[in-house]
C-alpha cells in the first residue's frame, strides 16, 4: 500500500513538473547578427533588434534591389539568351519596386526620403534563388510547360538611417509548389511575371504588417530598485 502511494505521488509530481515545463517559454531564436525572430501571421521571417523603437519612422530610403538566379539556372537554360536573362532581372526589379510602392507608400502612408534622417528607415532588398521553370527563348514555335510555380527568396535588411544600425529584417521564401494533380501548366513571360508579382506583393504586405506591429510595441520599462 505504501509503495503504491509513493508511486502515485511520484507520478503526480512528475506531471506537475512536466506541466510547468510546458508553460515555460522556449528559447528565443536569434540570428548571428543579433536580431530576434518575432511572431508573424504570414509565412516568412520577421526579425527585430531587441529594444529597437520603430515609432519614429515615417520615411523610407529604398536601395536598388539586386536579383540573382538559383545556382546553375543559366547553365541549365542555355536556350535563354543573355538579353532575355537581363530582361528577367530588370522586370523582376521593376515589379518589386511597383509592389513596394503600392504597399508601403500608398497603403502604409510612408513617403520616400532623399537623405538620411532620424525618421528615416533604410530598406536594403535582395531577390535571390529566382527559379523560373521555363522562360522565353529564341524558338518562337516552342511551347513550354511547368509542373510548379516560380520560386524565389526575397529579403531586406532594415537600418536606422541616422546611425546605420541594423534594426530588422523581413525574409520570405515563396513559390516552387507543384500544381495540383501533377498538372503541367503552360508557361510564358506573362505567367512568370504574374506569379513573381504575387510573391513580391505578399512580401511587401509582410513588411508593412511587420512595421505596423513594431510601431505598437514598447520596450519593457526598466525595473525600479
Amino acid at each position: 500500500m505504501f509503495t503504491t502511494r509513493r508511486v502515485l505521488f511520484g507520478a503526480l509530481c512528475a506531471g506537475v513538473l512536466l506541466a510547468g515545463c510546458k508553460a515555460l517559454p522556449g528559447p528565443k531564436e536569434m540570428t548571428a547578427d543579433g536580431l530576434e525572430r518575432m511572431p508573424s501571421r504570414r509565412a516568412g521571417g520577421v526579425f527585430r533588434l531587441p529594444g529597437a523603437m520603430f515609432t519614429q519612422y515615417h520615411r523610407l530610403i529604398l536601395e536598388p534591389v539586386t536579383v540573382s538566379f538559383i545556382e546553375d539556372w543559366e547553365k541549365d537554360h542555355r536556350d535563354v539568351s543573355a538579353k532575355e536573362v537581363r530582361r528577367i532581372r530588370d522586370e523582376t526589379a521593376s515589379i518589386f519596386r511597383e509592389e513596394f510602392e503600392r504597399e508601403l507608400i500608398q497603403r502604409g502612408k510612408y513617403t520616400f526620403a532623399n537623405d538620411p534622417g532620424t525618421d528615416v528607415l533604410i530598406v536594403q532588398p535582395t531577390i535571390t534563388d529566382l527559379d523560373l521553370a521555363a522562360a522565353e527563348t529564341a524558338e518562337l514555335d516552342k511551347k513550354s510547360f511547368s509542373p510548379r510555380s516560380v520560386a524565389l527568396h526575397v529579403s531586406a535588411d532594415l537600418r536606422d538611417a541616422a546611425t546605420g544600425t541594423l534594426v530588422g529584417r523581413v525574409d520570405m521564401f515563396a513559390g516552387g509548389e507543384k500544381y495540383g494533380m501533377n498538372e503541367l501548366r503552360p508557361v510564358n513571360r506573362g505567367t512568370n511575371a504574374f506569379e513573381t508579382r504575387n510573391h513580391l506583393r505578399n512580401w511587401a504586405q509582410l513588411l508593412n504588417e511587420a512595421l505596423a506591429v513594431a510601431k505598437t510595441d514598447r520596450p519593457p520599462a526598466p525595473q525600479q530598485n
